[in-house]
C-alpha cells in the first residue's frame, strides 16, 4: 500500500473515529476520560485542530526528511486510543461523522499535508 493510500485511510479513520491524541494524560484531549460521544469528538478537535496547525505548509518531503522511515507517523500513530474509546462509549459512526463536522467547521488547513489529511473529511462534511 502506498503512502498516499495510507494517508488516505488514516484520514478517513479521522473522519470516522474523529480524532487524535497527542498528549497523553491531559483531560482536555485524553480520550480515556470521554463520558459521552460528544466529548470524544469535542476532545479529538482540540488535537486535530494542534496538528494542522502544527502541520501549517509542510508538504510531503518536508515529512519525510523529518522521518525518513515514517513520513506519517504523528498522523498515524494516535488513532488506536480513539477507536478504542470509540467501541466503548458505542458511538454511532454516523454520529461521530456529524458532530465533527460541527466541531471541524471552520478549520483551515493551509499547507499540502495538512490539506490532504482534511481532504476526506471535509468532503464529508459537505
Amino acid at each position: 500500500m502506498s503512502r498516499a493510500a495510507v494517508l488516505v485511510a488514516f484520514v478517513v479513520l479521522v473522519a470516522v473515529v474523529v480524532g487524535v491524541l497527542i498528549t497523553r494524560g491531559d483531560s482536555g484531549t485524553d480520550p480515556a476520560s470521554a463520558k459521552t460521544c460528544q466529548e470524544l469528538v469535542s476532545r479529538s478537535a482540540k488535537v486535530v485542530r494542534k496538528i494542522v496547525t502544527d502541520l501549517g505548509t509542510k508538504t510531503r518531503e518536508d515529512l519525510e526528511a523529518e522521518n525518513p522511515d515514517n513520513p506519517f507517523a504523528s498522523l498515524e500513530e494516535p488513532f488506536a486510543s480513539f477507536s478504542r474509546r470509540a467501541e466503548e462509549l458505542q458511538c454511532d459512526q454516523s454520529e461521530l461523522r456529524r458532530l465533527a463536522c460541527d466541531e471541524y467547521d471552520g478549520l483551515d488547513p493551509q499547507g499540502p499535508v495538512a490539506r490532504e489529511f482534511l481532504a476526506d473529511f471535509v468532503q464529508n462534511c459537505r
